[in-house]
Parts: structure tokens; sequence; C-alpha cells
């Protein structure tokens, strides 16, 4: 189970063309790696078993053409945490979204990504814009209601 966030432009602004999102990321953590994967059709041509063959003839086009992008995947190793940073295929990228993995405290390398990049992050499930003292408060009820629901 994983924190989900997206990350923006505070004033509603697209981010950039998707390299220049990814220097952008990398400038704000150096040690984030970035690896190529194929589009998820693609993959699920390999796995006849998967659950999300079920679900395929209900997809919108639009959703269709963008598991048929190839994607570009970025993750962070921290002490104690994982950030997985994805959903870079549009151009111009609009958004994106980053999954945080693990028991440690990623709240600096968050505060670190958003500041260096001017970015503002937003909490999925809820939809709010998360500065340092939220980013902790959110962080430590996911982790409560992630120990409840195991």
């Amino acid at each position: 189970m994983a924190w989900e966030l997206s990350v923006v432009h505070p004033n509603g602004h697209r981010l950039g063309r998707p390299k220049e999102v990814m220097t952008a990321l990398s400038g704000a953590l150096p040690d984030l790696q970035w690896v190529e994967l194929p589009p998820l059709l693609e993959e699920l041509k390999d796995q006849p078993d998967h659950p999300l063959h079920k679900v395929l003839p209900m997809w919108s086009a639009e959703q269709r053409r963008r598991a048929g992008l190839p994607r570009t995947v970025g993750s962070f190793e921290g002490e104690g945490f994982s950030l997985e940073v994805y959903g870079l295929e549009e151009d111009p990228v609009e958004d994106f979204y980053v999954d945080v993995h693990g028991d440690g405290d990623p709240t600096p390398t968050l505060m670190q990504l958003k500041t260096r990049t001017r970015w503002a992050i937003k909490e999925l499930i809820t939809d709010r814009f998360l500065d340092e003292p939220q980013l902790r408060e959110r962080w430590a009820g996911f982790l409560e209601r992630r120990r409840l629901a195991e």
C-alpha cells in the first residue's frame, strides 16, 4: 500500500515537456534513478491472467491511448522509504504522480522536491495541497491507516 501524491504547478500551469520535468526532478533529487518501461498494453499481452484484462473493454479511447505510450519511471531510495515517480508520458506534462513506500519519513525529501522545483504537492485521497506540517501530519495518518488495514 502506497501513499499516493501528485505534483502540479501551484498556479495551474503546465510543468513542461517530459524531458524538462525529468531534468528538474533529477536536479531536485540527484539520486533519482530513471528507467524506461514498455507501454502497459504491451506488458499485458504477456500476462493473459492479469486482472486488468477484465476492465480493458470498458476503457475509453483516451485511456487506451495513454496505456499504449512507453513509460518513464523514476525511483528514489531514502532512509526507510522509497519514492516512485510516474505519469510523465504526456507532452506537455500537466502533473505527475509520486507513490511513497516504507515507514521512514519522506517529508524532508518531498520538501526538497517541492522547494527546488517550486511545484506543489497534493495528496490524491484528499485532493489537498500539502505544506511541510501537513506532509508530516498526513504521512503519520497514512502510516496509522496502513497499520490498521494490515
